[in-house]
This record gives C-alpha cells, sequence and structure tokens, in this order.
C-alpha cells in the first residue's frame, strides 16, 4: 500500500520551495530561507494520513525518519509508533552545513540508530563526545564540544517563563523547579519573567510574542496535559509541541520545552519533582545552556 500526502518542500509547495532554494543559494539556511519567505519552517499535518490508516486497521508502525516531530505527530493521532528507521545520510563537506541546520536548528536526531546511538556514523556530528553527550545533546562543556560564550555571565541572563494554569498543582511544580533551576544559575528573581495563560494550546503564541518582543535571552515553557477518553490530548499535545518549536525556529529566541504529557495523574506527578525529576527544571536548564550556546553561532547575513 502506497499512501502519498501532497506536502513538498514541508508543506509550503514546490513552487515556494524554489523560492526557498534560491535564497539557500544565497546563503541562507533552510529555516532562515522559509522565514524570509514569510513561511512556516515547517506546516505538515500527519492527520489525514493518520486518519486513513487507522481507517484500515493499523495501530501501530515503523517510521522511516530522522526527525523526532513526526513520531510526535503520528503518536499524537493514537498511532504507537514501534520502531524508528534512520535514513542513513553521511556527513561530507557539500551536506554538512545542510545536516548540522537540521540537528541544530530542527531537532533531527542523524547520530541514532532508532533511539538508540548509531556510532557509525563519522565526524563531525560523533567526533570529541561521550555518548552521553550525543544522546542527551546536552552538557557540551568537556572537550571536544561547543564552548558557550562566556562573555556574559549566566546571572545576567533574563528568562522569561509561560506557565499553563491548566492541572495548576502539577504545573506549580515545574514553575518552582524552573525557578530553582535558574537562581542555581546565579539568575535573580528580577531578571525573570512569568506569563500565565488558560492552558497548554495557548503556550506556543505567548512564547512566541515573548520571543518577539525581545528582552529575553530565552523562553521556557511549562504546562501539563493528562490524557482523558477523547482523542483531546492528542491534538493538544502535538500542536503544543509543534507551535513551541516554531516560535523557537521563527524568532532565533531558545524555546524550551517544558511540557508534561502523560496518561495518568501518578505519571505527571512523577515528572514533576517525583521518581522521574522534574521537567520544569530540566527546561530551565536547557534554556539557560541554549541561551549561551546561541551567542557562539553564526548568522545569516
Amino acid at each position: 500500500m502506497l499512501l502519498y500526502l501532497a506536502q513538498e518542500g514541508r508543506g509550503i509547495g514546490l513552487l515556494n520551495k524554489l523560492r526557498a532554494y534560491e535564497l539557500q543559494e544565497q546563503g541562507l539556511d533552510t529555516v532562515d530561507a522559509n522565514i524570509a519567505l514569510g513561511l512556516p519552517v515547517d506546516s505538515r499535518d500527519y492527520g489525514m494520513g493518520a486518519q486513513i490508516l487507522a481507517d484500515l486497521g493499523l495501530t501501530s508502525i515503523r517510521v522511516m525518519t530522522n526527525n523526532p516531530k513526526k513520531l510526535v505527530g503520528l503518536e499524537g493521532y493514537g498511532l504507537t509508533v514501534t520502531e524508528q528507521v534512520p535514513i542513513v545520510a553521511e556527513p561530507n563537506p557539500v551536506n554538512a552545513d545542510y545536516l548540522r541546520t537540521k540537528v541544530e536548528r530542527m531537532g533531527h536526531t542523524i547520530t541514532h540508530q532508532g533511539r538508540q546511538l548509531d556510532t557509525s556514523v563519522p565526524a563531525p556530528f560523533t567526533e570529541g563526545r561521550s555518548d552521553r553527550e550525543r544522546v542527551r545533546g546536552r552538557h557540551h562543556r568537556g572537550a571536544g564540544g561547543v564552548q558557550p560564550d562566556r562573555g556574559r555571565p549566566q546571572s545576567e541572563l533574563d528568562i522569561a517563563i509561560v506557565a499553563s494554569r491548566f492541572n495548576a498543582d502539577i504545573v506549580q511544580k515545574l514553575l518552582d523547579g524552573a525557578v530553582a533551576e535558574l537562581e542555581s544559575h546565579g539568575i535573580v528573581r528580577e531578571r525573570i519573567t512569568v506569563v500565565l495563560v488558560p492552558g497548554a494550546w495557548e503556550l506556543p503564541l505567548a512564547c512566541r510574542r515573548l520571543a518577539e518582543a525581545g528582552g529575553h535571552h530565552a523562553v521556557v515553557a511549562l504546562g501539563c496535559v493528562i490524557r482523558g477518553e477523547t482523542p483531546h490530548f492528542d491534538y493538544v499535545c502535538a500542536e503544543a509541541a509543534r507551535g513551541i518549536t516554531d516560535a523557537a525556529a521563527a524568532t532565533g529566541v531558545p524555546v524550551a520545552f517544558g511540557v508534561v504529557t502523560a496518561n495518568t495523574v501518578e505519571q505527571a506527578e512523577a515528572r514533576s519533582g517525583g521518581a522521574h525529576g522534574n521537567k520544569g527544571s530540566e527546561a530551565a536548564d536547557a534554556a539557560v545552556e541554549m541561551a549561551e550556546l546561541i551567542r557562539t553561532l553564526p548568522r545569516a547575513n
């Protein structure tokens, strides 16, 4: 069976993709080219395809992709992804910049075989990093990793936090964890802006507005969505994740994802200061690291 979705060029269409290619030839990367044209970085929607597969009786699938967002998009519509099959792309002088953009700006995992580390992919993406650094994508401060810019102390970073009021008991723990983590980096309360929104669905707009306005080096999105009896959970989770990612890609300001998506209240509690840590503090830590890292990365002319 072949199921074809007409979403060429990450959903912007063939003609716009050709325009984007022209901008890429002038030096923009694939993300900035879309933004320069006033187009979304990725507007693909997997809902129709997922519904067709479900109507045909499929409940689990294998996905050939390097893009974790596709897994979220498909799982958000009730399909279970049993395996992620990588598309092997050997880094070389011709494609290295493109692959680096895919990794650093679009979250692709070209160094992974499924969800396990693929150590066969050569430099520059695996050179000089420990297994933990490659798998987690964090703590690149050791030898061979990317060195954060120390021109500005962490204590001088201005961070915004956007928190959902829905499932307030859980989100309050995430917020407390995030603030405590920022304070552990020397960031005082006066440099932390907290904005409340009704629910996870509203997080992307508030995050993007804060990022566009300037004045903040990073934004942290906090929320909690717990599965109920209807597909509402799937739609909210998928669109919140996509919107938060788009906010960062469109503005160039790091937006950290600290939204707990759980099947039960117990799972949510375990991830908001319980047995599985605190996703709020983890997101705040990521925001600080990305705020420092982004200053070391080149900008398009």
